[in-house]
């Protein structure tokens, strides 16, 4: 989870499943992390100082259930 809301926050490498969502939650990134969890994370800043910061980590049920009130 670090290095890909780090060191790859901007790179786009086959281990790290992130991508924007959309509709409602614009604005928000999902990460999925190995063994049924996600991260959901908004980047702030401007360029070149942007980050990550995490805002929710939950099971892949839970994320399913947040998406569609989102």
């Amino acid at each position: 989870m670090k290095k890909c809301l780090q060191e790859y926050l901007f790179v786009n490498v086959n281990s790290c499943n992130k991508h924007e969502l959309k509709g409602n939650c614009k604005g928000y990134w999902r990460l999925h992390i190995p063994h049924n969890h996600v991260v959901i994370y908004a980047i702030e800043g401007t360029k070149p100082n942007r980050s990550a910061t995490v805002l929710k980590i939950m099971t892949e049920k839970e994320y399913h259930n947040w998406i569609k009130s989102c």
